[in-house]
């Protein structure tokens, strides 16, 4: 399932996944090589200014007779695109990688692991690849398979983010509640203590019957996250064991009033779920981007570029898309490129108030202070109850020394 990312800074995005429906891809894709232009094989290079992004003309999508056509369209597309990068480099795992991604990413596991196990065989030092398997493997309650992988992952490279956590959770879904705390404490050594570290802490206390140990983790879940439901309920629970009544009860208020909260939030995200086509251009924004890093890999081969030229013209007309691969380039630090992405975002979907919203801090990292002050006055504009516009504009006055009244 493809990572999203929530609203208000600009590595952030507004998606939110119920997956992507698993379609054949028997309807032939249409490449779209001849519509697109040559400054977009380029990649988006980090130097390419931002009025040359801005100014791109539109790229007409792939007529279909309905959504699922497309879809099927687009998909096999996609799949022929990295096949290709596969002929055109059969001694590199880097296409094998993006190859298992995709499969991945509709939900053909088995697809997934044959190419990424391809990929470790070529290069058995790509820690990242291992970690992938692992977690299909946890989601599939391919426990010990799992355990199995992320302890290469550990051998391959301790410092792999987030590993020791997951083997963490691993070793606790399959009992193994010694070795789940070690895990974990090696976690926190590299991170430092989080919610989320805390909590399995907790809850591997409380299997062991330590209900005092987990109180405490449950506790400091709380004071760093104020609003994790389940610590609450938790603390309810290893209180009750506690024989401490009084605070079970105090903390099972604050776990009903923070359910009922997330009940809220959760029929407000279902309104405004992603398609199934939506969610294929999210995805379509990582694979993009997977062939830019590619690329610049490969040294920028003219089948490199044909291909994520192609990539890239399959989703130039979709806000969900560019918002998408923005935040891609976002977390690269290539501001110019993310913010020229949204600004084509902005021009698709120009009531979009998160989209306007990162223009804004993006085009104050760029200096960019035109355009900043028109983004933070379109946010307000758009959404007068959202704070970011009034937060942001202020920000900026500050730093310009400008409209002091107004400030």
């Amino acid at each position: 399932m493809p990572e999203y990312c929530q609203t208000t800074r600009p590595e952030c995005d507004d998606g939110r996944s119920r997956g992507c429906l698993v379609m054949a891809c028997a309807v032939a894709g249409v490449v779209m090589l001849g519509f697109l232009r040559p400054d977009i094989a380029s990649g988006y290079p980090q130097n390419q200014t931002v009025e040359s992004l801005e100014s791109r003309g539109d790229i007409t999508p792939t007529d279909a007779d309905s959504e699922k056509e497309k879809l099927a369209a687009l998909l096999a597309t996609e799949q022929q695109l990295v096949q290709r990068l596969i002929e055109a480099f059969p001694d590199d795992e880097g296409p094998l990688v993006l190859a298992g991604s995709i499969h991945a990413r509709h939900g053909n596991t088995d697809e997934a692991i044959a190419y990424w196990n391809k990929a470790v065989q070529v290069n058995p030092k790509r820690a990242d690849v291992y970690a992938k398997m692992a977690q299909v493997a946890l989601q599939i309650d391919e426990l010990d398979r799992a355990i199995e992988l992320w302890r290469r992952v550990l051998q391959i490279d301790p410092t792999t983010p987030r590993a020791h956590y997951e083997m963490a959770n691993a070793l606790m879904q399959s009992g193994q509640y010694q070795p789940c705390i070690e895990a974990i404490q090696k976690e926190m050594a590299l991170t430092g203590e989080t919610p989320e570290s805390c909590f399995l802490l907790g809850q591997t206390y409380q299997h062991l019957q330590d209900y005092a140990k987990a109180k405490q983790s449950f506790l400091r879940v709380v004071k760093l996250q104020p609003d994790h439901r389940k610590a609450y309920y938790g603390l309810y629970n290893v209180c009750i064991r506690l024989k401490q009544r009084d605070e079970a009860k105090e903390h099972l208020g604050q776990f009903k009033t923070l359910k009922d909260q997330y009940r809220e939030a959760v029929r407000e995200a279902d309104e405004s779920m992603l398609t199934d086509l939506e969610c294929f251009y999210v995805g379509l924004a990582n694979f993009c981007y997977g062939v830019h890093e590619f690329t610049q890999t490969a040294g920028g081969t003219a089948v490199t570029r044909e291909v994520l030229e192609a990539a890239l013209g399959l989703g130039q007309e979709n806000a969900v898309f560019l918002r998408r691969l923005a935040v891609q380039y976002s977390k690269a630090e290539q501001i110019g490129t993310a913010l020229g992405l949204y600004l084509r975002a902005a021009r698709v979907a120009p009531r979009d108030v998160s989209c306007q919203l990162n223009i804004g801090i993006l085009a104050v990292k760029a200096q960019r202070f035109n355009i900043a002050e028109k983004a933070f006055r379109n946010v307000i504009t758009l959404a007068p109850e959202h704070h970011g516009g009034y937060q942001e504009l202020t920000r900026l006055y500050l730093r310009m020394r400008k409209n002091a009244p107004e400030t």
